[in-house]
């Protein structure tokens, strides 16, 4: 509204007249007070149609199925191969936001030097990797780097949608020495 400050209040010296100007001859202080209030509720009626919305329901933080693809299966064997090599060439940390920019690079470039038999093989691998399933190994690399994330999607749902408060402890037991637990 024209006149409003951040707030919908109006603005300037004449705050408290506004309303005493559309008072008509007759008009009592209760309709004056009711007008009031009508531009008052206006205000904030408009003010929460417009910035209030209804928010989106989250999305899961990962796909729950992975479409693998010769492509998938190539970064997903070779990741450490691959992320070495971006370390050596660039010099950049394992992790780093630098070494996310290359990454995909890297990657194309991989693909690209690979012989078709190797390309072949990989599709076969990830025909019987959507058949069958994953192997361990890879298996326990998405669950070390998906599992906290999927976790806490979880327990905040169903907080939301049914008010239940929900404790996980998981526990794997690794290449390493010992037991790592989520927090």
């Amino acid at each position: 509204m024209e006149g409003c400050d951040a707030r919908g209040l109006t603005k300037g010296p004449d705050q408290g007249q506004t309303a005493a100007r559309e008072m008509k001859e007759g008009e009592s202080i209760e309709q004056l007070i009711r007008n009031a209030f009508g531009l008052i509720f206006q205000v904030y009626r408009n003010w929460f149609r417009n910035h209030g919305g209804r928010k989106q329901d989250q999305k899961p933080p990962i796909n729950m199925g992975r479409r693998w693809t010769y492509h998938w299966v190539i970064d997903t064997l070779r990741k450490w191969e691959l992320l070495n090599k971006i370390q050596d060439d660039t010099g950049v940390k394992l992790g780093s936001m630098e070494m996310i920019q290359h990454y995909s690079k890297y990657l194309s470039a991989l693909i690209e030097s690979l012989t078709e038999e190797e390309i072949q093989e990989a599709a076969k691998m990830a025909e019987e990797w959507k058949s069958q399933s994953v192997p361990p190994k890879v298996q326990i690399d998405i669950a070390k780097k998906k599992s906290e994330s999927m976790v806490h999607h979880f327990a905040s749902e169903m907080y939301k949608q049914a008010g239940m408060r929900v404790f996980v402890l998981a526990a794997t037991s690794g290449n390493q020495p010992g037991i790592d637990m989520t927090r």
